[in-house]
């Protein structure tokens, strides 16, 4: 079974979805950010689960690449938006 494989893809591309949600809102909102890249942290720890337990197919490997992608994308076009949410998680 694939449940983990199709799990993870699903929740990266939630993640993957607010995250573009607030990068073309003009107003900056840190919950919809916070909940996409815990969305796409908890699809890349599905995604491994799905390596632990040898499961068949491609899709493990699509959100644990997907989430590194993103985030190197997020801290390179938008290095302040980390910045932000650093000190949104610190107060």
């Amino acid at each position: 079974m694939r449940t983990f494989s199709i799990i993870s893809v699903g929740l990266c591309i939630v993640g993957f979805a607010l995250l573009l949600s607030n990068y073309l809102n003009t107003k900056f909102n840190e919950p919809v950010v916070m909940v996409g890249f815990v969305a796409m942290l908890l699809g890349t720890i599905f995604s491994f689960v799905a390596f632990a337990k040898n499961e068949l197919g491609f899709l493990k490997f699509i959100a644990a690449g997907a989430f590194f992608v993103v985030a190197f994308l997020v801290c390179a076009l938008d290095p302040f938006q980390v910045i932000r949410m650093m000190a949104w998680l610190k107060n």
